[in-house]
């Protein structure tokens, strides 16, 4: 009977054991998922319009510390339409950002398409004397950073350092905001993240 007794208690031992270690590897294989699903990722490219002071600040401070080629629009956007899709034919999972005017934004928009890359972020940013409306179509998990850089003095530039840490996630959460705008030329500009859908790690 104890000899029985022991032998079932040592069954149970080595069930547990099993259980136990198969939940702890199955639980490592999320964590390593989940890990790679919020993978941040290095811009490859920054577009920017040399003649607005707004794209160009978000341009300098998306830049600092960062790897990613500056492309200037300057008034004609064929200035580096040829130096971007050569550089996508050799670089096809790219990784591609702007605070740009909107017409900039649509040629962009339309060519990356083609490519097959997809948005992560747009903004469009109404400037008009006395307001800024601020329409935001971005990731849960960064709308509220985004919401507050966008309150700040220098919003262009508190938002590019929260888009220097945004995790390509799907585009799923929308907002609307309107500041004051101080003293900034009217105008609409656009803020947009596109993506290969080859990204590593990205969440479409």
């Amino acid at each position: 009977m104890n000899e029985f007794s022991r032998r079932n208690f040592l069954k149970g031992c080595g069930l547990a054991a099993t259980i136990s270690l198969t939940s702890a590897v199955y639980a490592d294989t999320l964590s390593t998922d989940n890990t790679v699903l919020k993978k941040k990722f290095n811009y490859t490219h920054l577009i920017y319009d040399e003649t607005s002071d707004i794209s160009k600040s978000f341009a300098k401070s998306l830049k600092a510390g960062g790897k990613a080629k500056m492309l200037k629009v300057d008034n004609d956007i064929s200035d580096i339409y040829f130096k971007l899709t050569n550089s996508l034919k050799k670089h096809p999972n790219s990784v591609i950002t702007g605070l740009s005017s909107y017409e900039t934004f649509f040629v962009m928009q339309n060519l990356l398409k083609d490519y097959g890359f997809v948005l992560f972020h747009s903004g469009t940013h109404t400037i008009q004397n006395g307001a800024i409306k601020h329409e935001i179509k971005t990731s849960a998990s960064m709308s509220d950073k985004i919401s507050k850089s966008l309150k700040s003095k220098e919003w262009q530039r508190n938002l590019a350092t929260n888009l220097s840490s945004f995790v390509l996630e799907k585009n799923s959460h929308k907002f609307e905001l309107t500041t004051p705008n101080k003293g900034e030329q009217e105008s609409i500009m656009c803020s947009w993240i596109m993506a290969s859908k080859n990204v590593k790690g990205a969440v479409i």
